[in-house]
């Protein structure tokens, strides 16, 4: 499941990344702007990316109790 996860987002990624990308050269933009376009989206997911590793940080991943294995 984990990978059909990160599969699934790696994905949605480049659909939404592809609309923007090929509408800098339609417009009659130079392609050597499509990388300026892509920096806006990414300026902002990098906040979004921190906040939410700040706020997991520290949280079990479960909330099952941590039991030492017995041998």
């Amino acid at each position: 499941m984990a990978l059909t996860v990160n599969n699934s987002a790696l994905r949605a990624g480049i659909t939404f990344g592809s609309r923007p990308g090929g509408a800098i050269p339609a417009d009659g933009h130079t392609v050597l702007l499509v990388p300026a376009g892509g920096a806006g989206p990414a300026a902002a997911g990098l906040p979004l990316s921190s906040v939410t590793s700040w706020l997991l940080r520290g949280k079990p991943a479960t909330d099952e109790p941590r039991v030492p294995a017995a041998l």
